[in-house]
């Protein structure tokens, strides 16, 4: 019965997410766009003295929006282009992470070695932003930027093998990882996910309706955990939208059983690590999660029945409005 494809029940999915589909509130706060606007100042007071370009956001991302990471924590992208170039390099210990290697002659406070390094690299950022005494901490995120041409990592598996991505950039992230090594950052490209997401015309719908009973039901886990898990399952999601959310819900449940989820092409990465005590956290949401697809598979039998009954016509049968449920179940 899973694979069938019942059209009521993803009607009336799609009924549902046209409603979540509103312009999401200005939960920024002024003062975090003076903020912003005082390092961007900072950056580029420092950048025409050593000759690095620094840029708001990234592709793929609003390039000057401020992302709300969850409460109380908010986050937003600059772009630092050095005026020395990085080769990145393969992390052979680390899956999907890379160093990136300026070369001896290099001589630049965020660059030991030869290698960019991390913790060198935050301490030089911070300097610059905060030079003035501003003291703004763990709000904006240097990331680097690289042409298709520079990935050094095996090409990720995706419906036309990557060519896609030819035209888009990539970018390494510090990240710290383990083993621990402060030469080593980690690849995140969010153009590429962009396209994937797209490729299936339900996945947007689909993050969407699992952004929002997660909500519902205190699941207080980052929504880029259920974006990796459709992007690591975008080719062989199903095009009918109940049945696409139905398979993103039940690969959610099973990650969680398992007690992993890595990113879009990290494999070294756990999203589930967050927070002391987060197996006992994510033991919970499995239990709350598994219980709530039984309910989802259950509506969608109760449609299907209705859809029997009633020969595809949009009305329900009769007592048994599973419509209601369906909604109730999203808070609608």
């Amino acid at each position: 019965m899973s694979s069938l494809i019942c059209k009521k029940f993803s009607m009336a999915l799609n009924s549902v997410a046209s409603c979540l589909m509103r312009p999401p509130k200005d939960e920024i706060l002024d003062e975090l766009y003076m903020v912003q606007h005082k390092i961007m100042e900072n950056l580029n007071s420092a950048g025409r003295w050593d000759g690095t370009l620094f840029t708001f956001g990234v592709m793929g991302n609003s390039s000057e929006a401020i992302t709300k990471k969850h409460d109380g924590k908010y986050e937003f992208q600059v772009n630092v282009n050095f005026p020395f170039e990085l080769k990145p390099i393969r992390d052979e210990r680390r899956p999907g992470f890379v160093m990136l290697q300026a070369g001896e002659l290099v001589d630049h406070p965020a660059v030991v070695n030869g290698f960019l390094q991390r913790d060198a690299l935050a301490c030089w950022f911070l300097f610059i932003i905060n030079k003035d005494g501003t003291n703004i901490r763990n709000f904006s995120l240097d990331v680097l930027q690289f042409d298709f041409s520079k990935w050094p990592l095996p090409y990720p598996e995706v419906p036309d093998g990557g060519l896609s991505f030819r035209n888009h950039p990539w970018y390494a992230v510090p990240r710290v990882t383990v083993p621990l090594d402060k030469r080593s950052f980690m690849v995140w490209a969010p153009d590429w996910e962009r396209f994937l997401m797209e490729w299936n015309c339900h996945a947007n719908k689909v993050l969407l309706l699992m952004r929002e009973i997660m909500e519902q039901m205190e699941i207080y886990l980052p929504l880029d955990v259920v974006k990796s898990i459709i992007l690591r399952n975008i080719q062989t999601l199903p095009f009918d939208l109940g049945n696409c959310f139905l398979a993103v819900f039940e690969a959610f449940v099973n990650d969680l059983q398992e007690g992993k989820v890595t990113p879009f092409l990290v494999d070294s990465v756990n999203m589930l690590q967050i927070g002391s005590n987060y197996e006992a956290k994510i033991e919970m949401y499995h239990y709350t999660a598994s219980n709530l697809l039984i309910t989802f598979k259950n509506v969608k039998s109760r449609a299907l029945a209705d859809q029997v009954k009633t020969g595809g016509d949009n009305q329900s049968s009769g007592p048994d409005n599973w419509i209601t449920v369906l909604h109730l179940l999203f808070g609608n």
